[in-house]
């Protein structure tokens, strides 16, 4: 299963804790094993950061931070080599469609 976790700016740090409980619902009981979190926000650096201590207890889970666009500024890291790229330039995702990969059914 494949979960996505886009958030705030401003998240309140007492949401950490739901947020595990969540994620450990969803790995133990639905199967959640692939995680997409945005980087933009304090929630998606605290999506991050549970997630990275998860991975520790459930390494099989894997988890990825979705850029909603390339570096561009000399010296930042891209998210892979450019070579590893070029293959794929033609069929990189724009912003819409990074932003239509949360567009996920509602969990009952």
């Amino acid at each position: 299963m494949t979960c996505t976790f886009f958030g705030h700016s401003d998240t309140p740090p007492t949401v950490r804790e739901q947020l595990k409980d969540t994620l450990i619902t969803l790995i133990e009981t639905r199967g959640a094993d692939l995680f997409y979190i945005g980087n933009h926000g304090g929630f998606d650096r605290m999506a991050e950061g549970v997630l990275r201590e998860l991975s520790a207890v459930y390494p099989h889970i894997k988890y990825y931070v979705v850029l909603a666009y390339l570096p561009t500024k000399p010296g930042s890291s891209p998210p892979c080599s450019p070579r590893a790229l070029k293959p794929y330039q033609s069929a990189l995702p724009s912003t819409s469609e990074t932003n239509g990969w949360s567009i996920t059914p509602t969990l009952s």
